[in-house]
């Protein structure tokens, strides 16, 4: 890795979220904050102590308003506002069903479920030079998370990019 994987107009105007990708890092809105599909509610005042949320519960049951997409190709740490104006969520899960199920249970209509298609190039691309211009920008350094994720999942992007950089330095 050089300095121009970092100093290039690509990463300099990089834009998160992406049009068509959607968020590669954080702070992400929660723009139905607190909201359960009806299912849940139904089963909690019925005295049921846990309810598993399925993702038909939500497709049944849309959010009243828009919920979000979150690029595949991510950090692998949950940046949903929880606490807004800058305190995210910060869970770290690192398996697809791990992470689908705390998106529905906890942050049910913040995010559309992401589906079980492989990444796209450009998405891939989209992500990489938002996560770097983030870090670039010390985003990274400056997040506030409840769970705090330290350098994130092993294997990370941001753990990746922020090796790079200080290798570069």
């Amino acid at each position: 890795m050089l300095t121009a994987d970092f100093d290039n107009i690509t990463v300099l105007t990089a834009v998160n979220p992406d049009v068509f990708a959607g968020y590669a890092h954080g702070p992400i809105p929660d723009n139905n904050l607190g909201w359960k599909p009806i299912a849940f509610t139904t089963a909690i005042a019925g005295s049921t102590r846990k309810y598993d949320i399925k993702a038909a519960n939500i497709v049944a049951n849309p959010p009243p308003n828009q919920a979000l997409v979150l690029n595949k190709e991510n950090i692998g740490v949950y940046d949903i506002l929880v606490n807004p104006p800058r305190q995210m969520c910060g869970m770290v899960l690192l398996d697809r069903p791990s992470m689908r199920r705390h998106i529905r249970h906890e942050h049910s209509g913040a995010l559309v479920m992401p589906d079980c298609r492989a990444k796209r190039r450009e998405d891939i691309i989209s992500a990489h030079n938002a996560i770097k211009r983030w870090i670039l920008q010390l985003g990274w350094q400056n997040a506030s998370y409840v769970h705090g994720p330290s350098r994130g999942p092993d294997n990370s992007l941001v753990g990746f990019w922020c090796d790079t950089l200080e290798r570069i330095a």
